[in-house]
């Protein structure tokens, strides 16, 4: 009991922090070998099982259980788990009621009941459904969650030795009775033989025609019934792993598993259609991630799930992030951030960003969640995308511009822009970058020519510390630009700052605003650019 007692509040109170100093435990290390062995042995997955054989001590173990009930949560956003809780239930009652002579999760109905939790009803027979018959239960699930069973399974069991152990058969008809169609008597352990195939004595008189009208399975017939079942069971055995979100369950739930800091930011820009472009870039200080060390170099596994939700539009990316690093770019910057790029499509409108990570090797997971206004490009009224913060700004050779491979990260038409995603920069830097889209500006009826100034101002508390001179972009026959500029630094002290960028359309007279915050900081926490 007391092992159960852990394994049912590992996902509750117990956390990887807390096993550390337990590392050694006798008691624990029983426990976690019961809880993959015995508690979730029907309702795990392939791939979890992988990571679990992989994992380095109970520290990870711990946070690796506290992950798995977490992608099952049907309600992430409670403090409740339900299916976790569900189980437990479950298997107190499979070990109360269904044990005979091993415990009761090794038993088949012990089996079904911890995949599919309890029946619709069941057709209890414990003198058999008639005197020629040995105890029986027939079991039905009505609206199985899983789309490849029918709407209604029966699951028959029979009860051969008589102890209480239901075995799962393929026909009640046939397996059921003491006696074989023949009339010949069966002992308990002739009918225990029979209980997946259905009575084989029978195929001796096959081809006697007095059986051809009786209800004897050909060999044809009896090979499809025990298909059927073989089929229908690992349905059903695949049904529990059917509701594992992956890193989904994370997005809105605390994970007591540590903190795998890292940086996120997106902007949104105008696409086609009335849509927006949201590219979304992460800054994952490797430091803080497990690694794998070889003789050349160190690898490091991180998961990614990541959803933009709102009223207008959902959808979600998932993806395992395989970083190598050879050891000649260890020895000149160390465990540098890595900066990974993906992105997003949706119409106009409030949306939430969430991010979450895990370290695969340590169970480590940091979440990251913002805010974000994506406006109505699709008007006739100058306007601007959201401003970014650049740690460079490059030409792409042109012979990778239609390429659609990994180059194509941080890529805007002919320019590769590496975003600041935590928008700090180290004091001393003579300059960084800024990056933005202007629409809809109008053109001269005459020439053509579009005409656009740009200007910004750089306030600190309320106060105006720098300006900078108008600069002129001309066009022709467009009425969407990029413009990239180059910010010079000098006399800036460390703090927060507000850049303000002002576009002013001579043609028609509007005047379009964005602004981003930054920071100047003492202490360089950015990678190298495009890393």
């Amino acid at each position: 009991m007391l092992v159960l007692l852990i394994l049912a509040t590992f996902a509750v109170a117990t956390t990887a922090q807390d096993v550390n100093a337990n590392a050694d435990d006798e008691e624990l290390e029983a426990a976690l070998k019961k809880w993959i062995r015995d508690y979730v042995r029907y309702i795990i997955t392939d791939k979890e099982k992988g990571e679990w054989k992989n994992l380095a001590d109970n520290k990870a173990k711990v946070a690796f259980i506290e992950m798995f009930w977490a992608r099952r949560d049907p309600t992430p956003e409670t403090p409740e788990n339900e299916y976790r809780d569900d189980y437990l239930q479950r298997w107190g009652y499979v070990l109360e009621n269904f044990s005979a002579g091993k415990p009761g999760w090794r038993t088949d109905r012990g089996r079904i009941y911890l995949m599919l939790g309890p029946p619709s009803s069941i057709q209890r027979n414990p003198m058999g459904r008639d005197a020629t018959e040995r105890p029986s239960e027939v079991w039905t699930y009505n609206s199985i969650n899983n789309s490849k069973l029918p709407a209604s399974v029966d699951v028959s069991f029979v009860d051969f030795m008589g102890y209480g152990d239901y075995e799962i058969v393929t026909d009640l008809d046939r397996t059921a009775r003491f006696n074989s169609a023949f009339g010949i008597s069966m002992n308990n352990l002739d009918a225990y033989g029979l209980r997946r195939i259905g009575d084989l004595r029978d195929y001796e008189d096959v081809i006697s025609p007095m059986w051809e009208e009786s209800r004897i399975m050909q060999p044809a017939t009896l090979s499809s019934q025990l298909f059927d079942l073989q089929q229908e069971l690992a349905l059903i055995a695949e049904t529990p792993k059917l509701s594992v979100r992956s890193l989904q369950a994370e997005i809105r739930t605390e994970i007591a598993t540590g903190d795998l800091s890292f940086n996120a930011d997106a902007q949104a820009f105008k696409a086609e259609g009335g849509s927006a472009f949201l590219p979304v870039t992460l800054s994952i200080p490797l430091s803080n991630v497990s690694y794998q060390e070889s003789e050349t170099r160190r690898d490091y596994q991180v998961e990614l799930y990541a959803r933009v939700h709102g009223d207008n539009a959902s959808d979600s990316l998932e993806d395992s992030l395989q970083i190598s690093l050879p050891n000649e770019t260890l020895a000149e910057q160390g465990d540098a951030d890595y900066v990974y790029q993906f992105w997003f499509y949706v119409p106009p409108g409030d949306y939430r960003l969430s991010v979450t990570l895990r370290d695969k090797l340590s169970g480590t997971v940091g979440n990251h969640q913002q805010e974000l206004s994506v406006p109505e490009f699709a008007g006739e009224s100058l306007s601007l995308s959201d401003v970014m913060i650049a740690d460079s700004i490059t030409r792409v050779p042109a012979n990778e511009i239609t390429q659609r491979n990994a180059a194509a990260a941080f890529r805007f038409a002919d320019l590769r822009v590496v975003p600041n995603v935590g928008k700090r920069i180290p004091i001393g830097r003579k300059s960084f970058f800024v990056y933005f889209h202007v629409y809809n500006f109008a053109s001269d009826p005459e020439s053509g020519d579009a005409r656009l100034s740009v200007r910004y101002f750089v306030y600190r508390n309320g106060e105006l510390m720098s300006k900078t001179p108008d600069f002129p972009i001309r066009k022709r026959y467009a009425d969407t630009t990029a413009v990239q500029s180059e910010f010079p630094l000098s006399n800036f002290q460390p703090g927060d700052y507000r850049l303000l960028a002002e576009v002013t359309d001579e043609v028609s007279g509007s005047v379009a605003k964005g602004e981003c915050a930054f920071s100047i900081i003492t202490k360089s926490t950015i990678p190298d650019a495009g890393k």
